[in-house]
Parts: C-alpha cells; structure tokens; sequence
C-alpha cells in the first residue's frame, strides 16, 4: 500500500514542479519592437530588454503587448502591477531606471 501511494505521489510531485517552474519565455524583440515604436533609443531599448529578462515571462510580455498597442512605458508598467503584482513592476521599474533616460 505505501509503495503504490508512493508511486503515484512522486511523479505528480515532479510534474507540478515542471509546471511551475516553466513559463512563456520573454519576447525580447516584442518588447524592443514596442519599446522602439515608443521613441526609445536603440541603445536604451537593448539595454532594457537585457536588464528586465529578470521579470515573469508573462509580465514581460504582457508589458510588450502593450508597448506595441500604443501604450506609453509607464501606463504599460502600470497594466503589468495591477495584473502581476508589485515585485514585477519593480522588475521592469529597475530595468527603467538603469536604462531608459
């Protein structure tokens, strides 16, 4: 009895860490095709999408459909809080600040 609660215990173990640990990549041309369609230097643009890859792929790449719909950096940073949460807009915030003048 315990080896087959055993046996069906580990591998949904496992599976559930698989899921949770795995999530979309972030969209680095996306994100700098958006940051562009913004006005934001090339350079500045490189610099942020390497700098906010720390982010939640889907944060990232929420923020990038956003910035490629039309909406400025801030508003589309203020869509990612309000539906990732804080500690992911003070991802992308950081990446703002070292990069976007």
């Amino acid at each position: 009895m315990k080896k087959s609660v055993l046996k069906m215990v580990v591998p949904l173990f496992f599976l559930t860490l698989l899921v949770t640990a795995c999530g979309p990549s972030p969209d680095t041309d996306k994100m700098k095709q958006g940051l562009l369609k913004q006005g934001v230097d090339a350079a500045q643009a490189d610099c942020f999408v390497d700098a906010a890859k720390s982010a939640k792929g889907e944060a990232y790449n929420y923020m990038a459909e956003a910035l490629v719909g039309g909406e400025n950096v801030a508003r589309s940073m203020q869509r990612v809080r309000r539906k990732y949460g804080p500690d992911q807009k003070g991802k992308l915030d950081e990446a703002r600040k070292a990069c976007i003048q």
